[in-house]
């Protein structure tokens, strides 16, 4: 036989109780208690713990039965539902009863229709809250595991809803626990946290293992969480099917940093296979030139065999320097600082052997940056024009280069959001793409010089684009982010000033 549900009913006036009574007896499923006003009805709730009650219908009419004040009470074990069936409600009661969560709202005008509806509500919440505890005692041992997570956990049911986040999941989204079990996950999307892309392939492959089709999966989708920013994370899901339980545990772990390491890895693993294919041919050619040259010098002795011999280990020299910038620098933490690009750029100049070439200064900007980084940067591009600009120099006479005019004039120019390097030189080639990669050189060169210069500006976000310059030569234009604090001073003595090679 069937369980009757028990009913407490609460109403001051004794012919509403009684019809209100016996109208609830009229269907079998349920066994009426009474209670004239609201101390009874507690002390009938505590009279009952071994056979607990199912429902509370009750009126309204302060003192003696305050039904907000029952409801408060019973609320805290959040097991019993509450009907209000009032004979004096208004429009302000109803709407204040359903703000206070109440399992329902009705009038109670005497005729047939209340009863009616009064008891298939009550059914109705008998059945929901029943149904709501045999789901929560189901999913109590795996609350206590998902609560002791440090991760984001979360417990869907069989019909594909999600019935408990634990308070890790509160932190992470900045929204309690009631509003992700009622909200979620449609509420990511709303509030920006997800795609609609993401959420439709999440809830495609939740789909796929509640209906049996796959036991786990993982998911990776980007984030933007309120506290915390963007974020790549990873959606581990579990099917879960036993007596206890049948549905899909989820748990959402930050991997940002994983993937970030991962990245850097295969940047670095393709850096190492050009860095081999550079070896097999860039390095070898001096290697054999030195080797031939080393044996011309054994055989006659002659000075210019051994002139020829120091160059090519000195070109080994530079290439080995250059692939030791590529390898061991780590460019994810940057020491910036204010540097002075004027300064910077005389500094740089210095260190570079350029001959007869010249260098003029035609910038006051100040730019916050790794001072070693930016250094290491114009070093190669000066080196670049030196070495490549030389033998381009065609507008100058022999006779301007007896008297002293520089084969190469590199300047250093500030340009609308960023800075120049001219050269008036011959230029880059006509099809200069992938000039900036590893390995790739336009004039015979190492392929290393313009890398560096490429990965270094990488390293602080800015944009390295090739042109042409105003002379016919190369350019070299350096693109700088707003948020690099970027910033033009007054100007100083340094600037606009042409400087010779040592």
């Amino acid at each position: 036989m069937t369980r009757q549900s028990r009913v407490l009913v609460v109403d001051a006036d004794t012919d509403t109780l009684t019809r209100t009574t016996s109208a609830l007896q009229q269907a079998d499923e349920f066994s009426v208690l009474t209670a004239s006003d609201t101390d009874a009805a507690l002390d009938r709730l505590d009279e009952t713990t071994d056979s607990p009650i199912d429902c509370i219908v009750t009126e309204h009419r302060p003192p003696s039965v305050d039904a907000f004040a029952l409801a408060d009470v019973v609320r805290k074990d959040e097991t019993t539902p509450v009907v209000f069936f009032t004979a004096h409600g208004d429009e302000q009661l109803a709407g204040d009863a359903l703000a206070a969560g109440v399992d329902g709202y009705l009038p109670n005008t005497g005729i047939e229709d209340d009863y009616d509806r009064l008891r298939a509500r009550v059914s109705d919440a008998v059945e929901t809250r029943s149904r709501q505890t045999a789901r929560a005692d189901r999913f109590e041992h795996y609350r206590a595991i998902v609560e002791t997570m440090l991760d984001g956990a979360h417990i869907i049911d069989e019909t594909g809803e999600r019935v408990y986040f634990n308070s890790r999941s509160s932190v992470v989204h900045d929204m309690d626990t009631d509003r992700l079990e009622s909200d979620a996950p449609d509420v990511f999307v709303e509030m920006g946290i997800m795609s609609q892309s993401e959420l439709d392939h999440y809830q495609r492959v939740t789909r796929e293992i509640l209906d049996g089709e796959r036991e786990t999966a993982r998911v990776e989708m980007t984030l933007a969480l309120p506290n915390d920013g963007e974020r790549t994370v990873e959606v581990r899901l579990t099917r879960l099917d036993e007596d206890r339980l049948r549905g899909v545990v989820g748990t959402t772990r930050d991997i940002t940093e994983r993937v970030a390491a991962e990245q850097e890895l295969a940047a670095r693993n393709e850096q190492l296979t050009n860095l081999a294919r550079f070896f097999s041919h860039d390095l070898r050619n001096p290697l054999n030139v030195a080797t031939g040259y080393a044996e011309l010098a054994r055989q006659t002795g002659a000075d210019e065999h051994f002139d020829r011999l120091e160059d090519a280990l000195d070109r080994m020299d530079g290439l080995v320097d250059d692939v030791l910038t590529l390898t061991t620098q780590r460019s994810t933490n940057l020491d910036r600082t204010p540097l002075s690009l004027a300064s910077l750029v005389r500094r740089a100049w210095e260190t570079v052997e350029t001959g007869d070439a010249a260098l003029v200064v035609e910038t006051d900007r100040t730019v916050h940056a790794d001072e070693g980084l930016v250094r290491r940067l114009f070093e190669n591009l000066f080196r670049n024009s030196v070495e490549h600009g030389s033998t381009g120099s065609r507008t100058q006479s022999d006779d301007s280069v007896e008297h002293g005019a520089p084969s190469t004039t590199v300047t250093v120019r500030d340009v609308d959001g960023g800075v120049a390097i001219d050269d008036d030189g011959d230029g880059f080639p006509e099809d200069h793409e992938g000039l900036l990669d590893l390995g790739v050189s336009g004039n015979g060169g190492t392929g290393l010089g313009l890398a560096i210069v490429a990965e270094n500006a990488d390293a602080h976000g800015w944009n390295v684009v090739l042109e042409e310059s105003p002379s016919g030569g190369a350019r070299v234009r350096l693109d700088f982010t707003e948020d690099d604090g970027v910033e033009a001073l007054p100007p100083t003595n340094e600037s606009s000033e042409s400087v010779a090679s040592r």
